[in-house]
């Protein structure tokens, strides 16, 4: 503009200078309507070469975010200019010339947001900025959404358990889940509890030090197609993340002693129980645009039970040691190289060593097994806002697992009913699995459209070494019987206990809310979900969800339908091949001789 502004200039310039000699009289008219028509064609230049950037700055639930102050900073000319959200978190610029420039939102409570945004001669649709809650944050400002359409994703029951609750309530053995458990639904524990989804992948057990946690969230979205389970049947978890200004710290002991228990009625005295948790975090600033968050818990289990078994020789009443060990570390990295795009690095290590286990009752000590545990687990996801309406998520998570049980001895067992069990507890498992998840999710705004989409593929390769009971169990019918040798039965297992196996899930989903005016928003989804070890295909699982809020908006009506499916677990398919004719075989002896049968 400024080098076509000159050249004009300059041209008028000697036009006027040689009318002077020419015919200066009759030129004079001429240049005065010129110069009129020049500053007209730069003044509707300019006023087509400015454009306005609306939206609405938003908390993590989609409510408006009050009084945020915005900065917009031309990429070009780094020129800036400040807004700030009136009451219900909507902003407007006005006046900006045509281009790129980077959108910087601050609010109390809240992380700080930069998003990149274009200025466009058309006016655009508005744009939404969401903000994330501050680690340290102690007092967040929202507005209620009394001007918009009530979402068919939000569910008001939905259960937000936050750090708060899971430091100050007295949780049993600092386990995270005997709280959030309490709300999922009872039916869920038919089918292997409710479904661990933690930073958006699903996880087989929730073993995280508590201070890592930093909300789980139940029945929320319960309709949602990007999950298989409804809303009371899975639990959300969100890990915490360090800061980004200052360095922090927590150590912190709990203690348990059998001190202060009551006597076990069947026991001759109270037995020395002690339970004791140690439990530290640190977070902070790594470097530039880099934080860091680590946490470790240690729990020490000094547990005893009781044992009331009569025998041939005497009846047996004493208390026995069960120890148990368990160690949980969670480190996590938060990397944004550039306002558009983000990486998270977490790595998870748990070791579980269980000890003297099945002891109690009418198992003697010589019955007891121990058992070890032990998880590797390396989560990475890659966030990029592709554009204020466009934001994709790229997970991956990998993952080793082992578990053993061995016996502490090789002997047979020997089962009397109502009177002991004796001999070796005949179990001896060897466990490992390889596998992991990849997925990507992307969510798209569009005018009234709120779209999500994505899949996902889990592939899991186990190995499994399962000799139970391949040393034998003699069963008595009686106390009688035992000391005459004459068992009613003897089964042992014989063949082969390995076996190899792979299976591979995958899933995709899409859904659109649709907000039908002020009053009324929809939701509609489908989900599909595939298990390589099972020939069924016709496996589309529909959503729907609405929210209606009729009259003067103080009442909402909500309502949602869906079907979903329950995946196979693996140990149907492990014991299908370990018992398929050709591995392992049940030798069964009735009136068997005693102790060879």
């Amino acid at each position: 503009m400024t080098g076509i502004d000159f050249d004009f200039l300059f041209r008028l310039d000697d036009l006027l200078r040689s009318s002077r000699r020419t015919a200066r009289p009759r030129l004079v008219p001429l240049a005065a309507a010129l110069a009129l028509l020049f500053c007209l064609i730069r003044a509707t230049a300019e006023a087509q070469a400015l454009g306005e950037l609306k939206g609405m700055v938003q908390d993590p639930t989609g409510s408006g975010v009050p009084n945020a102050r915005l900065k917009l900073q031309n990429r070009s000319t780094s020129e800036e200019s400040a807004a700030a959200a009136d009451g219900t978190g909507q902003f407007e610029f006005t006046g900006l010339p045509l281009g790129h420039y980077i959108l910087k939102v601050k609010a109390q409570g809240f992380e700080e947001a930069e998003v990149p945004v274009s200025v466009h001669a058309d006016p655009g649709r508005p744009i939404q900025v969401r903000l994330e809650v501050a680690e340290d944050a102690t007092q967040v400002d929202v507005t209620a959404r009394l001007h918009s359409a009530p979402s068919a994703q939000d569910n008001l029951d939905a259960i937000p358990i936050d750090r708060g609750w899971l430091q100050n309530l007295p949780v049993k053995e600092r386990d995270p889940l005997a709280v959030a458990s309490l709300f999922t639904d009872p039916a869920t524990a038919r089918i292997g509890g409710p479904k661990i989804i933690v930073d958006g992948v699903e996880s087989d057990g929730l073993d995280l030090p508590v201070s890592a946690i930093k909300t789980i969230n139940i029945n929320q979205n319960p309709y949602s197609a990007e999950w298989a389970r409804p809303g009371k049947g899975r639990l959300e978890v969100t890990t915490r993340k360090g800061s980004s200004r200052h360095y922090g710290g927590l150590l912190m002991y709990t203690l348990d002693n059998w001190r202060l228990d009551a006597r076990d009625a069947f026991a001759p005295s109270r037995p020395p129980k002690q339970h004791g948790v140690w439990e530290g975090q640190l977070d902070g600033p790594a470097w530039k645009n880099v934080k860091f968050f680590i946490a470790g818990q240690y729990f020490v289990h000094q547990n005893s039970y009781a044992v009331t078994a009569q025998t041939p020789d005497a009846l047996i009443m004493t208390n026995y040691g069960a120890p148990v060990r368990r160690t949980n570390l969670l480190g996590r990295l938060d990397f944004r190289p550039s306002p558009t795009t983000k990486f998270i690095f977490r790595y998870k290590f748990r070791d579980v060593s269980q000890r003297n286990q099945g002891v109690r009752g009418f198992n003697l000590p010589e019955r007891a097994f121990d058992i070890f545990k032990r998880e590797h687990q390396l989560y990475l996801s890659y966030l990029s806002t592709l554009s204020p309406a466009f934001l994709n998520e790229l997970r991956l998570k990998v993952v080793h697992n082992s578990d053993e049980d061995y016996s502490r001895t090789d002997e047979p067992a020997i089962v009397v009913p109502g009177a002991f069990s004796g001999g070796g507890a005949q179990a001896s498992l060897r466990l490992r699995e390889n596998g992991g998840e990849l997925a990507d999710v992307a969510t798209y705004i569009r005018g009234n459209h709120t779209m999500r989409f994505g899949a996902g593929l889990r592939p899991r390769i186990f190995s499994t070494y399962d000799a139970a009971n391949f040393g034998g169990t003699f069963k008595f019918s009686s106390l009688a019987s035992f000391t005459e040798g004459l068992p009613e039965v003897f089964t042992i297992n014989q063949g082969n206990p390995q076996v190899y196996y792979h299976r591979q899930e995958f899933y995709s989903f899409f859904q659109d809310e649709v907000r039908l005016g002020s009053n009324l928003s929809v939701l509609m989804g489908l989900r599909y979900e595939l298990q390589s070890n099972i020939s069924h295909y016709n496996n589309f699982a529909p959503r729907l969800a609405f929210a209606y809020a009729p009259g003067g908006r103080r009442t909402v009506l909500r309502g949602g339908a869906g079907i979903f499916y329950n995946r196979q677990p693996p140990e149907m398919q492990e014991q299908t091949l370990l018992h398929d004719g050709r591995h392992l075989r049940e030798v069964v002896i009735s009136h068997a001789g005693f102790p060879s049968p």
